[in-house]
């Protein structure tokens, strides 16, 4: 049986070696800082389960298993993330260029109003629901969140979004 000050040692190599791990594979542009707090995280996490089961197998296992939802957790944090201004893509020549109206920089003002127009001109062919289902979905709501909000079931938003997709590929 080990002590608490090698399991502890063996549990922080592991968890360093971890975030090593996730660092690399999943090329996470972390800083020092955040890359400390996921180790820690996963340190303290394996050690409650040590401290529970005396097994150090076990707790290594739980830790990996953790890990994952870090990775998971990163990803969800982007995608809510608003993209920042400067990173909007801009025109060389600010006469000419503008701001269309979903909000993202175009180059040619006259071309995006016709691409505004076609944009207009499909949606005129859906129902109500679905240009409701066709907002909240590019507004980056899920599934999910969308029957929530509408009140339908997730498999009604399902199904009238492969309703949709399909209008979209027939013009």
């Amino acid at each position: 049986m080990i002590d608490d000050d090698q399991a502890a040692k063996e549990l922080e190599d592991f968890a360093e070696k971890l975030v090593r791990r996730l660092v690399r594979r999943y090329g996470l542009n972390w800083g020092s800082h955040r890359r400390e707090d996921v180790q820690y995280d996963l340190f303290v996490a394996g050690w409650e389960d040590w401290r529970e089961t005396g097994n150090l197998g076990f707790a290594r296992q739980r830790m990996s298993s953790r890990s994952v939802n870090v990775i998971r957790d990163e990803s969800s944090r982007r995608q809510r993330e608003p993209i920042p201004e400067s990173d909007c893509r801009r025109s060389d020549d600010e006469e000419s260029s503008g701001v269309d109206r979903y909000g993202s920089y175009v180059d040619d003002p006259a071309k995006a109003m016709i691409e505004a127009e076609e944009i207009d001109r499909l949606t005129r062919r859906l129902t109500d629901r679905q240009r409701r289902i066709l907002r909240f979905r590019y507004a980056g709501l899920t599934h999910a969140q969308i029957g929530e909000e509408m009140g339908v079931p997730v498999r009604t938003i399902q199904r009238e979004w492969s309703r949709i997709q399909k209008e979209m590929e027939n013009v």
